[in-house]
């Protein structure tokens, strides 16, 4: 092998190497994905569906092992072929041909020049990269003019047409002097041709641009590409058993289920079986949309502010403790996430808070090993990789444990020397305040400070009961609509469908509002209370406030809710 070779097999193994391990990478964690799935019990509806077909895909299955069969079967022969024309390419038989693949389009059209191809009427062209049968050479009497041969020169093989013979003469008399010639090409070759240095002869048998697939296939890259077919070949089969008997497994659980407490094996499940399980699923799924609709989700679905509005209030007060604390040092930013919220000053993490289970827990940016033995009751949970940045775990079950969250967070800013903007004095203070009587335009900037500073979500948090109640019920209202998207800002809660407006919900004082994207002029004189706000640009998409101050408030909220789905039906002909 020439060092270009070399080095192109090299590139082509380090190729091989990234993309196998990029395929094995994919393959495994859709794998795993898959198989959550179905342990969770998304896919039952699936598999009760493949099962009720299972009789009928029968015949397709074995229609599409044979077709598999046959493709790889003309794949793993076109390889072959490829690896054996390679290998007898310099070796001539008696009467089986040699194939060659044609390089050069030097063959490929009748030059207008080369009168003798009209004259012998000679149309036996060859295209580049067509595929070609040579014989053995005849003996150098039996060659004839216009016969296509095949001859080597400087190492490189061409396929060319006799266009002259020069018999024995003075400057060569022991042997025959061939001229050949390209029918593309307007000129004969350079140099004459000794029958010392041809190989073969071509007699017209050709298949058509075939030789491309075969030259890729004896190259580095069409190794590769083998070896790629040949680990899916060998991992599908692995997975698929796993994914069958995972899918297996489901059934039983689901039979189990529709039949009370009795097992069912997968051979002998009927048809009226199958149809009872379908019905048990679907029950199931309607039941968790509407607990989910109605705000009452379960655990596992349940985000971070969620969970911390349904909690108790003295877990969100030790919540606000901590996060007012946090929320005074200088350039901190919030981070939330569907499952916490993360404190950051710059790209330095401060604290993240989170739920596990009811429990509300505070992780800190410090070294668990600075503080053990300590009178601080927390966890290391540096060995987990997602926890790496917040390796120190405090429960806040107690104003005990919080006085020491708060006691650590101020560690962290001494270390990092962080300064703390001032507290904010509290409502009924200021107002005491003789300095704030005497300068109250900074009065007014602090309660506008308290009221900014809160978003809606604390605001609906620190509400009663029966507001978050109300609140629960027109946003399960709005939500039994498909399609219905909720866009959450620090002020407002709002909901689209299909980017148009529907409403939007936010907290003015301690009073819960709707702001619905209804005409108010078509509601005058009508048993609905509300406001007209069109005049304030914000509200332009949605210039009907309403007050939730009562029960008959929100049912007359709903009812509103309902003409503007039914207008959007009228506008989309029926669909939203």
């Amino acid at each position: 092998m020439q060092a270009y070779d070399i080095y192109t097999l090299i590139l082509c193994l380090i190729i091989f190497a990234l993309l196998t391990t990029l395929a094995v990478v994919i393959i495994v964690i859709v794998a795993k994905q898959t198989l959550k799935l179905i342990k969770l019990g998304n896919e039952d509806q699936k598999i009760i569906k493949e099962e009720k077909k299972k009789k009928k895909k029968k015949l397709s299955k074995t229609f599409d092992y044979v077709v598999t069969g046959l493709l790889s079967l003309i794949f793993i022969f076109f390889f072959c072929s490829s690896m054996y024309i390679n290998c007898v390419q310099n070796t001539y038989f008696e009467n089986a041909p040699t194939y060659k693949v044609v390089k050069t389009d030097s063959m490929a059209r009748r030059n207008e020049k080369n009168e003798y191809l009209f004259d012998n009427d000679l149309n036996d062209q060859i295209q580049a990269f067509d595929l070609i049968a040579t014989y053995k050479l005849p003996k150098e009497k039996d060659l004839k003019l216009y016969d296509i041969v095949v001859y080597e020169v400087d190492g490189v093989l061409l396929v060319h047409r006799i266009v002259e013979i020069e018999e024995p003469n003075k400057n060569h008399p022991n042997e025959r002097y061939f001229r050949c010639q390209g029918d593309s090409i307007d000129r004969p070759d350079r140099f004459p041709v000794k029958y010392s240095q041809m190989k073969g002869i071509y007699r017209g048998e050709r298949v058509p641009f075939i030789g491309s697939f075969v030259l890729f296939l004896q190259s580095p890259a069409g190794w590769l590409c083998i070896l790629l077919v040949a680990v899916a070949v060998i991992s599908t089969p692995i997975l698929d058993v796993k994914i069958s008997k995972a899918k297996k497994e489901r059934l039983l659980i689901i039979m189990a289920s529709a039949n009370g407490t009795q097992e069912v094996a997968p051979s002998t499940v009927s048809q009226e079986d199958l149809d009872q399980a379908d019905a048990q699923v679907i029950e199931n799924v309607n039941e968790q949309e509407q607990v989910e609709a109605f705000g009452i989700q379960r655990k596992d679905f349940r985000h971070f502010k969620q969970k911390l509005v349904d909690s108790s209030d003295v877990v969100q007060d030790r919540y606000e403790q901590v996060v007012s604390l946090i929320s005074r040092i200088d350039g901190i930013r919030v981070i939330e996430g569907k499952k916490q919220e993360s404190f950051k000053k710059g790209h330095s993490s401060v604290a993240r808070l989170t739920f596990r289970g009811k429990t509300l827990c505070i992780l800190l940016a410090l070294n668990p090993n600075e503080y053990q033995n300590t009178k601080y009751i927390f966890t290391d949970i540096s060995e987990f990789k997602s926890h790496t940045l917040y390796p120190m775990r405090l429960k806040l079950t107690s104003d005990r444990q919080v006085r020491w969250a708060k006691e650590l967070i101020n560690d962290i800013i001494t270390k990092n020397g962080w300064t703390l903007q001032e507290e904010r004095k509290p409502i009924l203070e200021m107002e005491n305040d003789v300095q704030a009587q005497e300068q109250p335009h900074k009065f007014l900037e602090h309660l506008r400070g308290v009221r900014h500073r809160r978003s809606f979500g604390q605001r609906l948090r620190r509400s009663t009961k029966e507001i978050k109640d109300r609140y629960k019920t027109v946003v399960a209202h709005i939500k039994n609509v498909q399609n219905v998207r909720e866009i959450e800002s620090d002020h407002f809660r709002t909901f689209r469908i299909k980017n148009k407006p529907i409403a939007k919900i936010t907290m003015k004082g301690k009073t819960l509002n709707v702001y619905l994207a209804l005409n108010p002029n078509d509601f005058v004189d009508t048993k609905y209370i509300f406001q007209d706000v069109s005049h304030v640009k914000k509200y332009a998409l949605y210039p009907m406030r309403v007050k939730l101050t009562s029960d008959r408030q929100v049912r007359w909220t709903c009812e509103l809710i309902d003409k503007i789905m039914q207008g959007y039906l009228v506008m989309e002909g029926g669909v939203v």
